[in-house]
């Protein structure tokens, strides 16, 4: 799995989401490199991480799979704990990581993508005029 890693300080690791790569938070990563180490992956088949041999989709087993390649970078990378950050699809592999290796992450955080305003259904907007 690509890793890219900038900054010092203490770690968070980002988890982008789909169909993004690990460029999606090279604006958050510019504003916090000096005071954390700023880490994200590409997801397989994404970005820079070829494809895996699984099916695509968000089963379980593929979940436990792509949190024990989180966590490999973990131990690869000397990190007792860091803060997890997840992006749209990427909150769940973060969430199931952060379920799993909870000893490990200080603080998960899920972001997601802007939703545009709920649309007015036909009989509302016939109420109003």
């Amino acid at each position: 799995m690509y890793l890219l890693s900038r900054g010092s300080g203490y770690p968070v690791l980002f988890i982008h989401g789909i169909p993004t790569s690990c460029q999606l938070w090279s604006g958050v990563v510019d504003k916090l490199l000096g005071r954390f180490t700023c880490m994200a992956v590409d997801l397989p088949g994404l970005g820079r991480t070829p494809r895996s041999r699984r099916d695509e989709g968000c089963s379980i087993s593929q979940l436990e799979e792509l949190a024990g390649q989180i966590e490999k970078i973990r131990v690869e990378h000397g990190i007792d704990k860091w803060h997890v950050v997840g992006h749209d699809a990427g909150s769940a592999v973060a969430v199931h990581y952060a379920y799993r290796f909870q000893d490990r992450v200080l603080r998960p955080a899920m972001v997601r993508v802007a939703s545009a305003p709920e649309p007015k259904s036909a009989h509302a907007s016939k109420r109003e005029h």
